[in-house]
């Protein structure tokens, strides 16, 4: 039944996706909400925690923000983070920033499996590469890729931006912290919808 319904709801996503893309300013907005909603449908496994992870680069104020929602099975915000960097970066470079930072904080909770979650197609298949990374981010990749091997399990995958939405709406807004904010087992304001 999980099956069919993950199967489902994946197309349903592509086909609201598709619709989104041809209409209306409201119709967007309803579709952007809907797959929201179809995503929180699917937490992860019963043993298992979600990591979404999202950064923004915020030109003119010359930062770049990286930012990390973990998940537990019933889709409940445990943590959120927050960290604000002022040197001026890539995006790729924030990306994978906000991983390794992500997978630090994971790792010293002691979480047994852990699903992983990005937007930046590009990231998710440097590190699902088998090979060593030729991209300029290859050290952290290689640090990322040592990183999720201390865990029982860990996986990365790439989700739409519709999809990473409380990840990417954390990361939309940080450009107002100095350093960095972790919010424990509460939901930051600006993802609580």
């Amino acid at each position: 039944m999980d099956i069919l319904f993950k199967g489902f709801t994946e197309r349903l996503a592509d086909f609201f996706l598709m619709v989104w893309a041809f209409g209306s300013e409201g119709t967007r907005w309803f579709m952007n909400r809907l797959l929201y909603l179809l995503s929180k449908l699917s937490p992860p496994p019963e043993d298992s925690f979600k990591l979404n992870i999202d950064g923004a680069l915020f030109f003119d104020l010359n930062k770049a923000s990286m930012d990390d929602v973990l998940r537990n099975h019933m889709g409940e915000v445990l943590m959120a983070v927050s960290r604000v960097e002022t040197v001026f970066l890539e995006l790729e470079q924030v990306e994978v920033g906000a991983l390794l930072r992500g997978l630090q904080l994971c790792m010293s909770l002691g979480i047994p499996k852990l699903i992983i979650e990005s937007d930046c197609l590009f990231l998710v298949e440097e590190v699902n590469r088998s090979s060593e990374s030729n991209a300029a981010i290859r050290s952290v990749v290689a640090n990322v890729k040592s990183l999720m091997q201390t865990f029982p399990q860990c996986s990365i995958q790439y989700n739409n931006r519709f999809t990473n939405e409380a990840a990417h709406r954390l990361a939309r807004h940080a450009w107002s912290i100095e350093d960095m904010f972790i919010w424990w087992n509460n939901v930051p304001p600006i993802i609580e919808n």
